[in-house]
């Protein structure tokens, strides 16, 4: 474990990093791609389903402009506008499809999303993908969220985050509901949100923390229904909230990036992971992650969330168990503003 950054070994002339649960992938700027960390399903693309504590060449690779790192899977999208994913390929609950190649079959080398062409930008999900193509419609496929009939849990767990209207699994690409000017996208744990071009937000998929951020919460726990068809994003006072940039989806919470270069946030707010104590469990709509000023990029992984600022430093909030944080700790920041990531 480490609490602060640390050099990854013999990798230069990166130009794009993306982080999975347990993996890590880099694009370099020759078009190829490396991978490093745990390789149960596959999910680092060598080949082989060995774990690697330095980055190993993605099999077959090239030509390579975008990387998305999933829960246990890999998405590249090519300079000929299609994609190539690797790793697992089944769902949490039921069904998979993760990959997009019509199997539920994982796959330790790149196959290729079928019947996808024109694709912009891609986001990998726990078992899910995501894609916006070049008409500014979106496509996604994998895991839908529902339950197995043996389930002991209710008729749904999640249910939704493809945006198709639907609660089925798919293994090839569907197309999300009523969604056109899609500017940017992104994929979470068992939800997915867009931004429009017009400044504006919409989300689907599963919402029993509030992260869709319009204001309703469905179910309780880790149950519950979700919103199969995408639904806007709202501001405090119920009208649509405008002027995003940026967004990012966690296990059970949404950032935002404002034109302002303020942050705001909603969903659950365990560990912070909103940033700071609002004196409730659940945030319903975005609020403003205090201490957070001329941000420029965000992402976020299940419990955490980081911002980069315009003077180079990276500040984050959220879980820090593991030091995920890079704040030189290992303790959770309760309800303190975000803090500064060391020695980067």
């Amino acid at each position: 474990m480490k609490t602060s950054p640390v050099s990854v070994v013999g990798l230069n002339g990166v130009s794009q990093i993306a982080t999975g649960e347990s993996h890590s992938c880099a694009l370099l700027q020759d078009g190829t791609a490396r991978c490093w960390g745990a390789n149960w399903y596959g999910q680092l693309g060598d080949g082989t389903t060995s774990n690697r504590l330095t980055p190993v060449a993605v099999s077959g690779l090239s030509n390579v402009i975008s990387i998305a790192a999933g829960g246990n899977h890999t998405c590249a999208l090519l300079a000929d506008r299609t994609i190539r994913c690797w790793g697992y390929n089944r769902g949490t609950n039921v069904g998979g499809g993760q990959l997009g190649n019509n199997t539920i079959t994982d796959s330790p080398t790149p196959v290729s999303v079928l019947g996808l062409s024109n694709v912009t930008s891609i986001s990998a999900g726990k078992t899910h993908t995501c894609a916006i193509l070049a008409d500014k419609t979106m496509r996604c496929w994998g895991d839908n969220g529902q339950a197995p009939a043996s389930s002991s849990f209710p008729q749904y767990y999640g249910v939704g985050r493809l945006g198709n209207g639907s609660g089925v699994f798919s293994m090839i690409p569907v197309v999300v509901s009523s969604l056109t000017q899609a500017a940017s996208l992104s994929a979470g744990e068992q939800h997915t949100c867009s931004v429009l071009e017009d400044g504006s937000a919409k989300c689907w998929g599963a919402n029993w923390e509030g992260q869709l951020s319009d204001g309703t919460q469905m179910g309780t726990g880790y149950m519950g229904d979700g919103r199969t068809t995408p639904v806007q994003v709202r501001a405090q006072d119920m009208n649509p909230l405008q002027n995003i940039v940026g967004i990012t989806t966690g296990a059970t919470h949404t950032c935002f990036l404002m034109q302002d270069g303020i942050v705001k946030c909603a969903g659950y707010s365990s560990w912070t992971a909103l940033g700071a104590d609002y004196g409730s469990s659940r945030l319903l709509t975005p609020f403003d992650v205090p201490g957070v000023t001329s941000a420029i990029q965000i992402s976020s992984r299940k419990d955490h969330t980081c911002a980069v600022r315009s003077d180079g430093k990276i500040l984050c909030w959220g879980k820090n168990n593991s030091g995920q944080l890079g704040n030189g700790a290992t303790q959770n920041v309760g309800g303190s503003s975000p803090v500064e990531v060391l020695n980067l």
